[in-house]
């Protein structure tokens, strides 16, 4: 028997209260989906709907196999979103600037604290100086032109010095007030070369409180008549200094005359003067008896060559460039024979007017550069 229609429906509604199934429908159509294409996309809310979906399956999972089960793979930007949001936290980059800054902060207590240390330690006693010590480079033996004087011992002799170490000390503490640290090392050596009788000096600092030198003195070779007629020792630099006093045997060594005292120059024409006169000295001292101590000066800036003045007549004898013994033997042969009146031995030089050469006061000049025409010239 069928049921009619009514009362089905009638059946199903029963017990229900109209207002009831309003209410129902209109909530269902309140709450219905919202379609994909209606929400905006946010990666974050994405990225954190797939971490719960994920949680809740691993949780699910853990009591039972997870045989045949799919695991949830993470998303190609996940990574990225949670590195670049971590790094990106304002609590940690706060921490990391209040790190920065305490960083800074010890750097500049550590200079301030370098920067005090040290000028303490400049005004600190400890590095105040104390002593001064002088070395002495080894000089040539006497008999080369430097003065000596005995040492006690037998056979032995001690090189004079021409400056002391006191001397030397004093001018040191001079340019060294505020202590070892403090004081300029070339300073000293510039003040210190000088001096006349220095040649060369080494300084060295030894802390704390010592300064070491290492003096080298200057070396008199000859004796040299400056251009004002002041006497001064030369060295092998061509450097003037000090006096006669400070060259052994002065009256017995020929005098260099007219050496130049200044001028870029001076010194280069000073030691090729030397170069000269210690080639005139070897030549006419290598054999006996030695003729170096028969000449009072020498000159080398004559056109005719050397020129020397002889000790006791103040002969001037031209020697020219070469063969000095030969041609000083020569003259004074001569200068002999002219004293004995000797007529022969006067012929034998070819010289004319002999009567005027015998009669003559004194020879002022003798010619020796050409021997086979001896020139004279007299003072009538």
């Amino acid at each position: 028997m069928t049921k009619p229609k009514g009362r089905s429906t009638g059946d199903r509604d029963q017990g229900r209260p109209a207002g009831k199934e309003k209410s129902a429908t209109t909530t269902r159509r309140r709450t219905a989906p919202v379609a994909q294409t209606d929400r905006p996309f946010d990666l974050a809310e994405r990225a954190e709907s797939h971490r719960r979906g994920a949680r809740v399956k691993t949780e699910r999972q853990r009591g039972g196999s997870t045989r045949g089960k799919a695991t949830q793979r993470p998303l190609p930007f996940e990574g990225i979103q949670a590195s670049l949001m971590a790094h990106l936290r304002p609590e940690l980059f706060t921490q990391r600037l209040v790190k920065l800054g305490a960083i800074i902060l010890l750097l500049l207590l550590a200079g301030a604290l370098v920067m005090i240390a040290y000028n303490l330690s400049h005004g600190l006693r400890i590095f105040a100086l104390r002593e001064v010590v002088v070395h002495r480079q080894p000089r040539p033996a006497a008999g080369t032109g430097a003065a000596s004087e005995p040492t006690g011992k037998p056979g032995e002799e001690k090189v004079r010095q021409l400056i002391s170490d006191r001397e030397i000390e004093e001018l040191v503490r001079k340019m060294a007030p505020a202590g070892v640290l403090r004081v300029d090392l070339e300073q000293i050596r510039t003040e210190l070369k000088r001096h006349e009788y220095i040649r060369d000096v080494e300084v060295r600092r030894l802390l704390p409180d010592t300064i070491s030198l290492r003096v080298t003195e200057r070396v008199p070779v000859a004796l040299a008549r400056r251009q004002d007629g002041m006497l001064k020792c030369i060295d092998e630099d061509g450097t003037l200094f000090g006096g006669a006093e400070l060259l052994e045997n002065s009256n017995e060594t020929p005098l260099i005359g007219s050496v130049q005292q200044d001028g870029e120059k001076a010194a280069d024409t000073n030691r090729a003067y030397l170069a000269s006169y210690q080639n005139l000295i070897a030549d006419l001292d290598q054999l006996e008896p030695p003729l170096s101590p028969l000449i009072d000066e020498v000159f080398f800036n004559d056109p005719e060559g050397v020129r020397v003045i002889l000790a006791n007549t103040q002969t001037s004898v031209f020697l020219g460039r070469e063969d000095y013994r030969k041609r000083l033997n020569l003259a004074l042969d001569l200068i002999d024979a002219v004293r004995n009146r000797n007529l022969e031995a006067i012929r034998l030089f070819r010289v004319g007017d002999i009567d005027r050469l015998i009669g003559a006061r004194r020879i002022n000049y003798i010619n020796t550069t050409n021997a086979n025409r001896i020139t004279i010239g007299l003072d009538e």
